[in-house]
């Protein structure tokens, strides 16, 4: 079922109005081993799905803003199913990329489209972790961290 468009370029939103002042951070990172051709496997129905959730992130955040990259695709849909609904947040009027240091290239539109294609072909070949990340969790965000580390325990293993 299609992410409303809505809903993705919230979230989008939401994590590029992030801090870094933040408890836990989700992403989805996928495997890309530019060494050897990936392997030939047949796609499970939840990569399938997750593939095409990718593809339609991108698709929305690169026609509403030039400068994303499907790195900020990746965060939005983590936003959007791997954090407590509590954690989520307002979403403001922040832009739809997220920061980046200044001496950070940002690909032409063709090489991004192209880096985009790479990350769905490994999602959709089982080649993506799904993680929370935190480090730098400040002690004042201590009860939060816990109420954080509850959710994920009670929906996910170890």
């Amino acid at each position: 079922m299609p992410i409303p468009r809505d809903a993705l370029l919230a979230a989008a939103r939401a994590v590029a109005a992030e801090d870094e002042d933040r408890t836990g951070v989700a992403m989805l990172v996928a495997l890309v081993d530019r060494t050897r051709p990936a392997p030939a496997v047949d796609p499970r129905p939840g990569d399938v799905e997750l593939a095409a959730d990718v593809q339609q992130a991108w698709e929305v955040l690169r026609a509403a803003d030039a400068d994303v990259t499907v790195q900020d695709a990746l965060a939005a849909l983590a936003h959007l199913r791997l954090r407590p609904p509590a954690s989520r947040g307002p979403a403001g009027d922040a832009p739809l990329a997220a920061w980046r240091p200044r001496d950070t290239d940002r690909p032409d539109a063709a090489a991004r489209d192209a880096e985009a294609a790479v990350v769905v072909d490994a999602v959709l070949h089982g080649r993506h972790l799904r993680v929370v990340n935190w480090h730098n969790t400040s002690a004042s965000h201590a009860a939060e961290l816990r109420q954080e580390l509850t959710w994920y325990a009670e929906r996910f293993s170890p």
